[in-house]
């Protein structure tokens, strides 16, 4: 029968590499949790569905250039309607790729940390709970942007890339960038905020899946009929949240009017990304949540 185990030569030995600072561990986990997300180092199935959806929000764009550049040997293209997809319509036709990458990818970044019990080990290193929140949504929102900001900006280089005078079609449609830009920021902090919001709530994946997807139809459902059958007015659209981002980036960026009051818009979207926030924080508050 063997004797009591022992342990020899036991040592230790300070860190005596580089130290970056706090802003750096929320980077990493930043990084390493959208990277994450979109499948690395996990099986190939989990890298299918980001990669369907970049490309799917990438084609309408893709598709209209295509076509022009077909064209250009037949036609003047100063007389192919460079409009075809509106700036400001772009993020209507990949609407439902949002809701669907925020259901499918939002819950991947704090559910698995609840259902592993980890969130103390990440506390217990250079991460209090508001930096690993954070970090959480820093790594949700670089690839949402990616998404909204990647095809209205291709969309935009083609268009003045093919254009006859490309300087000229620059200087005329230079204003239109900022709105992009800021469509595709607002657009993507409303998902992300909304799908973390969710996600926060569960610690398993399916229920943050679905309860995202119930909310967003349902809110639409409720919209809909409070400002048709019920003959409550257009202002009740804003409380549809499956359209509130794109609607909101339609009516107070680009200035388009669908009928849709401003005002309640603007309350809808500040509502849900403060409401967002303030479960985020609720839920992130202290060691140990």
């Amino acid at each position: 029968m063997s004797g009591p185990a022992q342990v020899h030569d036991v040592g230790y030995a300070a860190y005596d590499g580089e130290r970056l600072g706090r802003a750096q561990a929320v980077w990493w986990l930043a990084r390493w949790s959208a990277l994450r997300a979109l499948g690395k180092r996990r099986g190939w199935t989990a890298k299918i569905t980001p990669i369907a959806l970049a490309i799917t929000a990438f084609l309408p764009g893709v598709s209209v250039l295509g076509v022009r550049a077909l064209l250009a040997d037949n036609f003047d293209i100063n007389e192919l309607p460079v409009d075809v997809l509106p700036y400001a319509d772009y993020y209507g036709v990949i609407g439902v790729i949002l809701v669907v990458w925020t259901a499918v990818l939002a819950p991947e970044f704090l559910c698995p940390d609840r259902r592993d019990r980890v969130l103390s080990l990440y506390y217990a290193t250079a991460t209090a709970p508001r930096e690993y929140l954070l970090g959480k949504v820093l790594g949700t929102l670089a690839p949402l942007l990616f998404i909204t900001l990647g095809p209205v900006l291709v969309l935009f280089a083609g268009n003045t890339l093919f254009a006859n005078d490309a300087f000229g079609y620059l200087k005329d449609h230079l204003d239109e960038l900022p709105r992009l830009i800021g469509g595709g920021v607002a657009i993507s902090v409303y998902f992300t905020l909304l799908g973390l919001a969710v996600s926060s709530l569960t610690s398993r994946r399916a229920f943050a899946v679905g309860g995202f997807i119930a909310l967003t139809l349902l809110s639409a459902f409720f919209a809909g009929a409070l400002a048709y059958p019920l003959g409550g007015g257009q202002g009740f659209i804003a409380l549809n949240l499956f359209t509130l981002a794109t609607d909101f980036t339609r009516r107070i960026l680009f200035g388009i009017d669908d009928g849709i009051p401003a005002l309640p818009l603007i309350l809808a979207y500040a509502g849900v990304v403060i409401g967002s926030t303030l479960i985020l924080l609720s839920r992130y508050r202290r060691a140990g949540t």
